[in-house]
Order: C-alpha cells, then structure tokens, then sequence
C-alpha cells in the first residue's frame, strides 16, 4: 500500500514539474516576443468632437536581425474583424470573425529593423459616443504573435 501510494505521489510530482517547465517556457517566450517586436498605437490626432471618426495608426516594428512572421488574424491589418483593442468603457461591437486555420496569405513577414503599418477608424466598431478621455491599447494574442502596445489617451469634447 505504502509503495503503491508512492508511485502515485511521484507520477503526481513529475506531472506538476513538467506542466510548470512548460508553462515557464511558454512565458519566457511571450517575453522575448515582447522585445523582438513592438506595436505602437498612434492617434492622428488627440482631441476630437462627439461623432467625429477616430482615426488611428498601428506600427509593428521587428527590433530582431532576423525576419519575423506574425498572423494579421485579431490585428487592424485585416480590418476589425475581432475584439482586438481595449477601449475603456467601450465595448466592441463589431464582427467576430471564426476560422480554422490561417494560410499562408494571413501572415505578414517583416525584414529586420523594419516596420509596417496601417491606419484604421474605430468607427461602429468601437462606438465612443460620449465626452470624455478615453484610453486604448491593442490586445496582442497567441494568434497573432504580436506583444501589446502601450495605451494612449484621446480626448473627446
């Protein structure tokens, strides 16, 4: 019985030790993303008035010396297709696009030291209908391999 409930214990131990070292592997390399690759939200201006089209830019930049991959799935690249953005006290009202499996034409590949961008409005998408100081930041994701931006603020008068 005591041997018995030994071996349990170990199968137990080893399979909490293994889940732990693949969870600490799947972090560190959410981290080295976050320093290969940075998206910045840029705001094409910081105050507008009450139903005024809020336009933004998102720049994704490749810091590595190597080319990076990422899926433009849950980004503006494709249009807002998905719930891809914080905006406080805003909820998305947009699309929810499903899919299998991207293809080969849903990714982009960055040069090294290079960037690329696009410009979107937040529109029906993320309907900001009232004054007040908003702030948004772009969700990365494990779809799309990308980090998060810093959050900036608008204005809204």
């Amino acid at each position: 019985m005591v041997k018995h409930s030994t071996q349990i214990f170990m199968k137990i131990y080893l399979y909490i030790l293994s889940l732990s070292v693949s969870l600490f592997a799947c972090a560190s390399s959410s981290q080295t993303n976050n320093k290969q690759v940075t998206v910045t939200l840029v705001p094409e201006k910081t105050t507008y008035a009450v139903g005024e089209d809020i336009r933004l830019k998102m720049v994704v930049k490749n810091n590595t010396n190597k080319p990076y991959k990422f899926c433009k799935w849950h980004t503006p690249f494709e249009g807002l297709r998905s719930n891809c953005l914080s905006v406080s006290g805003v909820d998305y009202q947009g699309i929810m696009a499903k899919r299998s499996t991207p293809e080969a034409d849903d990714y982009q590949t960055l040069s090294s030291g290079k960037s690329t961008e696009v410009s979107f409005s937040l529109g029906k998408d993320y309907p900001i209908t009232k004054a007040g100081t908003y702030h948004i930041q772009f969700k990365g994701s494990d779809i799309n391999q990308l980090p998060g931006s810093a959050g900036i603020n608008i204005t809204v008068k």
